[in-house]
């Protein structure tokens, strides 16, 4: 995690660096950090969300223990899987 000097957040994922941006919803396969963890948006559970890291480790977090949701890269635009923060925050 880098922080620069104008207050923005670069993560690095993959040997690339990304800026870390506020977004109201996130889709499968972008690129996120939830909770300071970075990774794939793999799946969503009613419970739980996976993210997959970049050593490909599985990372499960539970969905009302979510507080900081990050997009680092959207993988679509215009992705219909996206879900929006609040209702991730939401457990089923």
């Amino acid at each position: 995690i880098i922080q620069m000097e104008n207050q923005e957040t670069q993560y690095t994922f993959k040997g690339k660096a990304y800026t870390a941006k506020e977004t109201n919803k996130i889709g499968l396969d972008d690129i996120v950090c939830i909770n300071g963890i970075v990774g794939y948006f793999d799946a969503l559970l009613s419970d739980n969300v996976i993210l997959l890291d970049e050593s490909g480790n599985e990372h499960y977090i539970e969905r009302i223990a979510i507080q900081d949701v990050y997009l680092l890269h959207r993988f679509l635009s215009g992705n219909k899987t996206g879900i929006s923060i609040g209702e991730l925050k939401e457990a089923e």
